[in-house]
């Protein structure tokens, strides 16, 4: 099993910002280092997996940075408002956040952006070629096709040293997707836990398998 270095400073930030995550798979999905581009966090409902995602910006304190921009993506607008933007409306305002809802984006006092996006048909997902992410997020990543995956990990880059360029995504099994996601981040080590070296590109990524005892909430 991988562990991370930074798992103390994570349990730190929490109970700083008081963002509950259980203190084994979410914060060990939470402290990925970001020499790894891709994380998957997959398995059983309930987990806690969309929760992460949310909240990773603001336990990283990303939305600090100025020049700080990420995107979660949900494949519909119903899902995407649903399942996260009604949930940051709960707690991205305690840390300073205005939403904009013709945008989808909030904003933070420092000028940091979090972006709200979906991607019903394939071709949607050019709408988001607008240039440096830092942070993205695909909730239930099955959902999405490899070229609407493959395409967004192209627009993961960061020429600020205080910001990672990272992907990270969580999911149930099913799906339209699942067959190329399993292949891509189950199939090299089905219990997870272990960095994946792509042979191609030397990138790294990993599977955190989640289990629903996960979260005791």
């Amino acid at each position: 099993m991988y562990y991370c270095s930074n798992t103390i400073k994570i349990m730190e930030a929490l109970e700083q910002t008081r963002i509950e995550w259980n203190p084994g798979k979410q914060t060990l999905f939470g402290s990925l280092p970001d020499s790894i581009l891709e994380g998957l966090y997959g398995g059983a409902k309930g987990g806690g997996k969309s929760y992460t995602l949310r909240t990773l910006p603001l336990v990283r304190e990303w939305y600090k940075i100025p020049t700080f921009h990420g995107i979660i993506l949900r494949r519909t607008y119903p899902e995407l408002e649903k399942h996260q933007i009604m949930e940051a409306h709960k707690l991205y305002p305690l840390f300073g956040g205005k939403y904009n809802d013709q945008k989808h984006r909030y904003k933070f006092p420092s000028g940091a952006v979090m972006d709200f996006g979906s991607a019903e048909y394939e071709n949607d997902i050019a709408n988001y070629d607008s240039g440096e992410y830092h942070y993205i997020a695909f909730d239930e990543l099955t959902s999405f096709t490899e070229f609407q995956y493959k395409y967004m990990l192209g627009m993961c880059s960061s020429s600020d040293v205080r910001l990672p360029h990272i992907v990270r995504s969580g999911t149930n099994p099913g799906g339209p997707g699942h067959s190329w996601c399993r292949n891509r981040f189950v199939e090299p080590c089905k219990d997870g836990g272990k960095i994946i070296v792509d042979k191609l590109t030397g990138l790294k990524r990993i599977f955190i398998q989640a289990f629903v005892t996960d979260n005791p909430t």
